[in-house]
């Protein structure tokens, strides 16, 4: 619902990598992987409607954008090694070949080449994977954190956790 020029202001802010969230979670999975990362990048593609979009808290106005592609590059030895990219729509009519539907996926490029797809789906809160695994995640680590020694802890130093519940 806003201009391109408008998000061009607001995107240099994640141009600085301690101005995102998704910075510590790169140097995380960087951790994991046993490599270092020495550059970082942010690049966003817009789409804008071609006509109003009714949803449910108003309208997307023509001509505003309806579709944000985005993309946080981790670098190591001047090569691109990290990339988390993500794509947030209130339709799939635009640019469907970004992606649509709630869905993760991981390529890895190695030997052996890896390429994954998970689809989750929910009929909790507004149907959408997203809010509901990252909710059920901070609070399903409550006790292994509970349990830990004390300090700073991120993902890497705690069990993995879930939710211990069977639905019948």
């Amino acid at each position: 619902g806003r201009t391109v020029a408008d998000m061009g202001e607001r995107d240099s802010v994640s141009d600085e990598p301690e101005d995102t969230p998704f910075h510590a979670s790169m140097l995380m999975v960087a951790d994991a992987l046993r490599f270092e990362l020495d550059g970082f990048r942010s690049e966003h593609e817009y789409a804008v409607t071609p006509q109003d979009i009714a949803v449910a808290t108003g309208t997307i106005a023509e001509g505003t954008i309806a579709v944000v592609k985005m993309r946080y590059v981790g670098q190591s030895r001047g090569k691109d090694v990290l990339v988390n990219e993500w794509v947030w729509r209130v339709t799939d009519e635009l640019n469907p070949e970004w992606g649509t539907g709630e869905f993760w996926s991981l390529e890895i490029k190695g030997d052996p080449d890896i390429k994954s797809r998970v689809e989750a789906t929910t009929q909790h809160d507004s149907k959408r994977i997203v809010s509901l695994t990252v909710a059920t995640t901070a609070v399903n680590s409550i006790v292994p954190l509970c349990a830990t020694s004390p300090g700073v802890k991120s993902a890497m130093d705690l069990m993995p956790c879930g939710g211990g519940t069977v639905v019948t």
